[in-house]
């Protein structure tokens, strides 16, 4: 299941991470200077963010296979008895999760 954002990373991402704190989704500003961002544009920028961490799942994905190999044994062997063997494992990879 995917990460949902919520009105927390809007928050940060609007006017940082200080000034505000969050119960059940309410929002309680400590500064009464600061810039408070309305329904909508918090709304607005959970979809530009959940946006943004959709488009680049695969990414995610890529890495914990990654994470599976033993990158550099693999390298050596494939320059000791060359072969291919890394670079056929990062090719599938890639194909398994494409852009």
């Amino acid at each position: 299941m995917e990460k949902s954002i919520g009105i927390t990373e809007a928050l940060v991402s609007l006017i940082g991470l200080y000034g505000w704190n969050t119960v059940d989704d309410e929002v309680f500003y400590a500064d009464d200077q600061l810039v408070r961002p309305t329904a909508e544009e918090l709304a607005a920028e959970m979809a530009i963010l959940q946006s943004d961490y959709s488009a680049i799942k695969y990414q995610r994905d890529r890495k914990v296979e990654y994470d599976k190999l033993n990158q550099d044994e693999m390298r050596f062997d494939d320059l000791m008895n060359d072969t291919t063997t890394w670079t056929d494992a990062i090719l599938a990879i890639k194909a398994m999760y494409p852009k």
